[in-house]
């Protein structure tokens, strides 16, 4: 019996406080939930706190734009170019507001505006270099290699030691198949930086990059299809495994094309060694 009132006193004091509960959960609070659900890849409860939070402040061009990217991680482009536009009016002079709503025109395919969102991005911050990696690959989509590769020069131009542009010369050469450049521009962007993927991706763009690159996996992996047999297609599709950041798939196209590269180059050699070890970081 005694047991019995004491459980219902705790009961009552519980929903007596309830409320009050509730009422302690500030805006700021919510913001800080809705953001640890982002970071943690928790899409649908992130849109839920942002939702909440932005009643309050509809104009946190910020919470706007988080709220975008996990509409973009569903596929949302509508809701994401909608919550971009807004952060937009907010502050017209934030880049990657752009770039984010580049994006999300790329995932509707309308290539005319995603075009014009990252030169826009660029017009209001011209180091901001994931409008010209964004470009970038609509250049290489459309297959002009040349512009790509100019653009990519001048990403180089602002940041030099940046191996990710190294990188996506690589990827650019790989369509103009220009062997020799391929590996150039993979041993330079290593020499700089070993440890792409964690430097080179922020936490709100991992899922956006991954997309990036899944047509250039399918690409690859048609080509090995045809010829299974060739070293170069292995060694590509290890390069973007590799930018991804899936190191055992990378790991084991790199091993795969250099047992099938016969008659390598003393280059060809150094970098495929180094690349793998890349993989796990090692020195």
């Amino acid at each position: 019996m005694k047991s019995t009132l004491t459980t219902l006193i705790l009961i009552l004091f519980f929903l007596i406080n309830l409320p009050q509960a509730k009422a302690q959960q500030t805006p700021e609070d919510i913001l800080t939930k809705a953001n640890e659900y982002f970071l943690q890849g928790d899409f649908q409860n992130a849109i839920i706190f942002f939702t909440d939070f932005l009643k309050s402040y509809p104009q946190h061009f910020a919470a706007l734009d988080n709220r975008g990217l996990s509409y973009l991680a569903l596929k949302d482009y509508g809701r994401a170019i909608d919550d971009f536009s807004s952060a937009i009016r907010v502050n017209k002079s934030s880049s990657m507001s752009y770039v984010y709503r580049a994006l999300a025109y790329q995932g509707k395919n309308n290539l005319p505006s995603a075009k014009k969102d990252y030169e826009d991005a660029m017009f209001y911050d011209v180091s901001n270099l994931e409008a010209y990696y964004g470009l970038n690959m609509l250049y290489v989509g459309n297959k002009e290699y040349e512009r790509s590769l100019k653009l990519l020069e001048k990403a180089t131009a602002l940041d030099p030691k940046s191996s990710r542009s190294y990188f996506l010369k690589a990827v650019t050469h790989t369509f103009k198949q220009d062997t020799a450049k391929i590996f150039e521009n993979v041993a330079e962007g290593l020499s700089w930086d070993s440890t792409y993927y964690l430097k080179n991706t922020s936490k709100d763009l991992v899922f956006v990059k991954a997309e990036r690159y899944k047509s250039a996996l399918n690409i690859f992996s048609q080509l090995i299809s045809k010829d299974p047999n060739s070293y170069l297609a292995y060694f590509n599709r290890g390069m973007i495994y590799y930018m991804m950041g899936s190191n055992d798939k990378a790991e084991s196209d790199l091993k795969k094309s250099k047992s099938l590269n016969k008659n390598p180059t003393e280059l060809e050699t150094t970098t495929t060694d180094k690349l793998i070890r890349a993989c796990y970081r090692l020195d």
